[in-house]
């Protein structure tokens, strides 16, 4: 027979406490009885109560006690509930969603006072870390750079409100569950209904150019998805862009938006969607290109940067930021991205949302702050159409862009992307 076990949180715990978790599985308790000591309980499926040493088995309702079990061991945290995180970061409630998430660091949850607020209460929080760091901290808090406690990279971020023109190295948030796919219906071949067209050359990459790899998802036309694994010929130059059927200009708009996922890019130079110009002048910080996903060989190992080549603007400005966020190897499933102009300052930013219903960019990450772009790029000051490109360079070289972020005849890649939903917002 399966027996389940948990223990019921101590000392104090009072009755309130208990019918509130049970309410979680809204479901009711008739509890009366005020636990004072650490209680192990163990409950049989039949619903038979055959262990614990200090609680009269009558004092409990037998429903209830399953109920608390169902609470204290769901293995996922509500929907909802504090952006889906799946770990506890140290020195947090270990039941701060409702269920018991395990410690970030590995660490096990502890019984410490609830707070000035429930002192004579006690609660499971996970030890505070010294020797890691916390999702969404400073990594060099300490004065010495420490590893973020769940294995993600800290990447950097503005410092804070009191110093906004610095840079910190910030561990991300939690990772959130991955999710469903972009595709919820399943991909279907590129048509034309969508507003992606093959594209034929480029200076980037040399190479054939063929569209095997590339679908789209059913019922989305702003769709694009690209799986090398269905690819015969890796070594060769993949792109589609929308010039034909989606040309718009900067100065027209003020919101653009996308989802977009990836994984096992970590090998190739590859950009699921960027920004460009109809006549592209050099250089590049200069031209109006704005490559919102990227991966570079020479930027971290093909990590990911919204690219804005900072150090080309006419204008530099110390306010201008495009930090490493991301990695080629996984997006971790589905992200939102929402890209802004300011048409009174003429600044673009963009950031990174987990939720991909957000709206909101005040709970997004902010990846990407290219001061005064829409007066000082050339495409915008010659008011040029702009429009997006897909692609993926897998060809014998090309310019200096293959030369810093390419990787010369990939013939086991298995890169695949997908990028929906795309949305531009008119002034």
């Amino acid at each position: 027979m399966k027996f389940t076990s948990f223990a019921i949180a101590a000392l104090s715990i009072s009755t309130n406490t208990l019918n509130t978790l049970a309410a979680t599985t809204s479901k009711t308790t008739t509890t009366t009885t005020t636990v004072t000591e650490i209680v192990d309980v163990v409950v049989t499926p039949d619903g038979t109560v055959v262990g614990g040493t200090s609680v009269d088995e009558g004092s409990f309702n037998t429903q209830a006690l399953l109920n608390l079990n169902a609470a204290f061991h769901s293995s996922a945290p509500a929907s909802g509930v504090l952006g889906g995180t799946t770990c506890t970061s140290p020195g947090a409630d270990a039941y701060r969603t409702g269920v018991k998430l395990d410690c970030c660091d590995g660490q096990n949850a502890m019984l410490q006072p609830c707070g000035q607020d429930r002192p004579n209460e006690k609660c499971f929080y996970c030890p505070s870390s010294t020797t890691c760091t916390s999702p969404g901290a400073d990594a060099y808090r300490t004065g010495v750079k420490l590893d973020c406690c769940d294995g993600q990279n800290a990447m950097l971020q503005p410092c804070g409100q009191d110093r906004p023109n610095e840079s910190c190295f910030y561990c991300p948030p939690s990772r959130s569950p991955r999710g469903p796919d972009l595709c919820p219906n399943g991909r279907v071949p590129m048509d034309g209904k969508s507003i992606w067209t093959h594209q034929g050359g480029s200076y980037s990459c040399n190479g054939s150019y063929n569209d095997e790899g590339f679908s789209q998802c059913q019922g989305d036309p702003t769709s694009i998805s690209l799986d090398m694994s269905h690819v015969r010929q890796k070594d060769n130059c993949f792109a589609y862009n929308t010039s034909q059927k989606l040309p718009f200009k900067p100065s027209q708009i003020r919101e653009l938006s996308f989802d977009a996922q990836w994984d096992q890019c970590g090998d190739i130079w590859a950009a699921p969607i960027w920004l460009t110009p109809s006549s592209w002048e050099i250089n590049q910080g200069q031209s109006g290109e704005i490559d919102f996903i990227e991966t570079c060989r020479s930027n971290d190992n093909y990590g990911i940067k919204t690219a804005i080549m900072c150090d080309q603007h006419l204008e530099r400005d110390n306010k201008c930021y495009e930090p490493n966020w991301g990695n080629g190897q996984s997006s971790n499933g589905a992200k939102h991205f929402i890209g802004q102009i300011d048409h009174n300052s003429g600044d673009w930013t963009m950031h990174k949302c987990d939720n991909l219903n957000e709206t909101n960019v005040a709970n997004c990450q902010l990846i990407s702050r290219y001061p005064r772009f829409l007066f000082t790029n050339n495409g915008s000051k010659k008011n040029m159409d702009f429009h997006f490109v897909s692609d993926l360079w897998g060809g014998d070289g090309g310019d200096d862009g293959f030369g810093a972020c390419g990787n010369h005849n990939k013939p086991d890649t298995t890169c695949k992307y997908t990028v929906a939903n795309i949305k531009i917002v008119h002034k």
